[in-house]
């Protein structure tokens, strides 16, 4: 069935499979591709890291930080950085990713997870608000 509605190139049948379409000013139209958030944790090696890092730690460290800074800049990171915890500290990140499977792999591509350093955990979130830094 066919919706008045939509541009005569794309049926009601097409919609099921596919975004929502979003129309701009000027009526033409685009797929948007919902983005999906994941809170990110880096685990490190052991509870009293970064405070006895080693050399090669820090070298590893380094990359990752460089990363991060990329992936931020791509828009794939609303957040990112170190928690300092009483137990322990720890990496964390707010993920803008398509879905988990994205999520995961911005994780195992990690300069320090891919060397075994730090492994890390991805977990579903519901962004209800958000405030860009000043």
């Amino acid at each position: 069935m066919w919706d008045r509605n939509m541009p005569a190139s794309i049926s009601s049948f097409d919609r099921v499979d596919r975004p929502p379409i979003v129309f701009s000013d000027s009526l033409q139209y685009h797929f948007a591709m919902e983005k999906q958030h994941y809170c990110f944790k880096l685990i490190p090696p052991r509870p009293t890291f970064p405070l006895d890092i080693t050399s090669e730690e820090r070298a590893l460290m380094d990359e990752h930080s460089e990363y991060f800074r990329q992936q931020f800049e791509l828009g794939k990171l609303l957040l990112y950085g170190p928690v300092m915890s009483m137990t322990g500290a720890f990496g964390l990140a707010i993920l803008e990713v398509a879905d988990e499977a994205e999520a995961r792999r911005f994780g195992e591509a990690d300069p320090s997870v891919r060397a075994g350093l730090n492994r890390f955990e991805v977990h579903p979130m519901r962004v209800v608000a958000s405030r860009a830094q000043k």
